[in-house]
């Protein structure tokens, strides 16, 4: 028996705009060229595909903050260490001779750590 729940969704996705289509096929290509890069040893491919998804994430962001709204002082926090650490990822693959693990451990700490230190630092309530 077909799960209608999944050909619903599937048709939902289908019938998306255009832009959602091609972000998403565009998501997948980076993806695999970043696998393939991997396997293979391209610094080259390595580079061009973190370069695409530093454009890709600009460009999911511009997207939801423009069709939703999202426009608000938490996000805005968020979006400035996430883009701050793909630059220092950027920065410190290519100009420092630090091993990959201690480069994504800083990266990991200023996109996910810091930011979510500061929105609770803002949100909560003053004793």
């Amino acid at each position: 028996m077909p799960d209608r729940n999944a050909d619903s969704a599937v048709s939902a996705i289908l019938r998306g705009s255009t832009w959602d289509l091609l972000l998403g096929v565009t998501y997948v290509v980076t993806g695999v060229a970043l696998l393939v890069s991997l396997f293979t040893g391209s610094l080259e491919l390595v580079v061009a595909a973190l370069v695409s998804i530093l454009l890709l994430v600009v460009l999911s962001l511009g997207t939801a903050i423009r069709r939703e709204g999202l426009v608000t002082e938490e996000n805005g926090i968020i979006a400035a260490c996430v883009l701050t650490a793909m630059g220092l990822l950027f920065v410190l693959s290519a100009e420092t001779a630090l091993s990959s693990e201690v480069i994504f451990g800083i990266v990991f700490f200023v996109g996910v750590i810091v930011p979510h230190l500061l929105v609770s630092a803002r949100t909560e309530p003053s004793p």
